[in-house]
């Protein structure tokens, strides 16, 4: 998804979700899947990229997988969302109590 500019991590999703599915300019129907649910998954479930990740995981192996897949963006993306390893955060630092 991010060779095809339309990746979003946690937060992007959320924007994404408020900005076009609740809160859209002039709507006042919120777009429901046939079941009723607000669905923000499209990007990652349309069919060209549902194929290329069909066809990646059909060939990727320890030899390849970076070449295949971003594991390494995976863990900083997870990391990020969780409070580690945050830009320009000192995690040396002492942690304020306010007790």
């Amino acid at each position: 998804m991010k060779e095809r500019n339309i990746h979003e991590d946690c937060v992007d999703q959320m924007i994404r979700l408020f900005a076009e599915r609740i809160y859209r300019k002039g709507e006042t129907q919120i777009p429901v899947d046939t079941e009723g649910r607000i669905r923000v998954d499209d990007l990652e479930m349309g069919p060209s990229v549902q194929n290329e990740v069909s066809a990646r995981l059909a060939t990727v192996d320890e030899s390849n997988l970076h070449k295949l897949a971003d594991p390494d963006g995976f863990r900083n993306d997870f990391l990020r969302a969780h409070g580690f390893e945050v830009p320009g955060v000192d995690y040396e630092q002492e942690v304020l109590s306010f007790e």
